[in-house]
């Protein structure tokens, strides 16, 4: 089977693909267009719902139902337990829990009537868990003891592991952390046989690092975060680091040991810029901040600050008026008791004098120089108003621009519907009149001539108008396309698109590379496939968009592609030219 994939350069759709998840997908549909046995086709079959269903809910279905068909073919209770299983991870996986649930009950049913104990066990603990997403602990923890007591049973070890965090996880949000640690505690063990589940055993550590933290075993609790950090370091794990690293310094900071707290937070800092979690370095920043004020160390205080703040001016403005009345406040009060002193005893007038002069001195360097420090906040604050002003105005301007070129396209698209269409319309109709009445091979030409521009203007016309400037408008428009195009060639044409399809907008110049990639590709399949049926099919995953038509055709040797015309050259330049990427794979005989 033939298939030519388009990535659309969509400025809100584009993302690094998944090529190994893709490449597997695309072997699974080979393998599905050559199964020879109903085994190996609800094989492909379940492998592709369950690949598909975090890139697309309705592909995902489809082949999860099919799969399930194939289930009732084959008369194997195993295999519809496994599809109805898939079915509930499906809709678990969108979020209609109600939905999971109800497959998930099924499968259950089934698996203990043929006494499958494995699949029992991991359907128990798919409801346990969508119960504790809906916060119905008592439930969740029901499910997941029944599924815990069979992966002993079964010696499943690797499951009985998840389970058994699972199980803490679900204690730790119901409060009840002592029950978590029995639960954490009981699958420690288990990872010496599993070195492949390294990254789980730094995550149940931090775990229990965290919980004896709450419970103020300072030292039980060092021994399991430093613990949890060492795995994840051997492992390359950056972003458990930071969070390890966090849970040491806020460790530190309880113990009151300052430096060692601010030592560790520093390290998760550095590693969270490597990863580029916001949350992680916002919650360092602040925690920095804090604890450089406490040690008076305001320049670096204030760095951080700044970074915290990111333009929350009121809360930085307020800040930095409670330090500077705090100050003053200390100072005024020096002040006056120097003058106490003064009034105690006239017998060290002179030396309180001199303390007065320095601490006069002293004061005028404090107060100049926080000061300096205020007119560089004011000037940092108004640098950074004018900055955010110049963009708000370059926004504003480009917003105008952007709404002219709009304009001017709506007024273009519709006077060649109006004038152009109009009297393209008009030709075609008496050249059909007068044909009807001196029939001439001429008068053919002329009015297949005339249809074939008023399509043409039809087209430019969709390309113009602004209004059409979204993904939705795309699809509507390919499928409208193509059914007119194939509509008495005798061609099947198949559509798979999304109905959630996102309102993402695409420029025109977008739009019509896609569609004239599209359109290149249905000419090509009617000129040389000889099929008898094609598959057009969207799909969003994340920031990615990808068409793919499929066609049952003859095929071809993809080494003579060279020998093909600019056609294909010409396909690809257009996407590589927007930002995309065109594929094309075939082979005599099948497409």
């Amino acid at each position: 089977m033939a298939k030519c994939i388009l990535l659309s350069a969509l400025l809100l759709l584009l993302f690094a693909p998944l090529q190994a998840q893709r490449q597997e997908i695309n072997e699974l549909f080979k393998k599905l267009e050559t199964a020879q046995d109903d085994s190996m086709r609800w094989y492909c079959n379940i492998q592709l719902s369950a690949n598909l269903m975090r890139i697309n809910f309705d592909s995902a279905r489809m082949y999860g139902e099919r799969s399930l068909e194939w289930a009732d073919k084959l008369q194997n209770p195993s295999c519809k337990a496994r599809s109805i299983n898939t079915l509930g991870a499906v809709y678990w996986n969108k979020g209609d829990h109600e939905q999971a649930l109800k497959y998930y009950f099924q499968a259950m049913e089934i698996s203990n009537t043929y006494n499958s104990q494995a699949l029992y066990s991991t359907i128990l603990g798919n409801i346990g868990l969508i119960y504790s997403d809906r916060k119905d602990h008592k439930l969740a923890l029901e499910y997941l003891l029944k599924a815990r007591k069979i992966k002993i049973e079964t010696k499943d070890t690797i499951g009985l592991v998840r389970t058994l965090n699972n199980i803490g996880k679900v204690y730790t949000e119901s409060n009840k952390p002592d029950s978590a640690l029995i639960f954490y505690y009981e699958c420690l063990p288990y990872f010496d046989k599993l070195p492949q589940l390294k990254q789980g055993k730094g995550i149940v550590l931090n775990n229990i690092g965290s919980i004896l933290m709450d419970k103020k075993d300072n030292s039980g609790a060092r021994k399991h975060l430093e613990a949890s950090l060492k795995i994840r370091e051997e492992i390359g794990d950056k972003g458990g680091m930071a969070v390890v690293l966090g849970n040491l310094g806020l460790l530190a900071q309880n113990e009151g040991n300052i430096t060692e707290a601010i030592r560790q937070y520093e390290r998760s800092l550095a590693l969270s810029e490597e990863t580029g979690s916001l949350t992680d370095k916002q919650d360092a920043w602040k925690k920095l901040y804090i604890l450089y004020a406490e040690q008076k160390q305001f320049d670096k205080a204030f760095d951080y600050l700044l970074k915290y703040s990111n333009r929350q001016d009121t809360i930085y403005k307020k800040e930095s008026a409670e330090n500077i009345a705090e100050m003053e406040v200390k100072y005024q009060t020096a002040q006056k008791e120097a003058e106490i002193k003064v009034l105690e005893s006239e017998n060290r007038v002179r030396n309180l004098i001199n303390y007065g002069a320095l601490a006069g001195i002293l004061a005028l360097l404090v107060v100049l120089w926080l000061s300096r420090r205020t007119y560089r906040q004011r000037r940092l604050l108004q640098q950074a108003t004018i900055d955010r002003l110049e963009s708000e105005r370059k926004v504003v301007s480009l917003n105008a621009h952007l709404e002219g070129q709009q304009r001017e396209r709506l007024r273009i698209s519709e006077d060649l519907h109006d004038d152009f269409g109009s009297g393209l319309s008009k030709i075609s109709l008496l050249s059909e009149v007068v044909k009807k009445k001196a029939p001439m091979p001429e008068l053919d030409k002329i009015s297949a001539s005339a249809k074939e521009l008023l399509l043409k203007m039809s087209e430019i016309v969709w390309a113009l108008n602004h209004r059409n400037d979204t993904l939705p408008s795309l699809a509507a428009y390919i499928r409208r396309y193509t059914s007119g195009f194939f509509e008495d060639t005798g061609i099947r044409c198949l559509f798979d698109i999304p109905d959630d399809l996102p309102n993402a907008p695409l420029t025109g110049e977008i739009r019509r590379n896609i569609f004239l990639v599209v359109k290149e590709t249905l000419h090509n399949t009617l000129k040389h496939a000889g099929a008898g049926r094609v598959e057009i099919t969207f799909a969003v995953n994340h920031h990615e968009l990808i068409i793919q038509i499929a066609d049952n055709g003859k095929g071809f040797d993809q080494k003579t592609i060279s020998k093909a015309g600019n056609g294909l050259i010409n396909m690809k330049n257009r996407m590589t030219t927007e930002g995309g990427d065109y594929e094309l794979e075939s082979e005599p005989g099948k497409g």
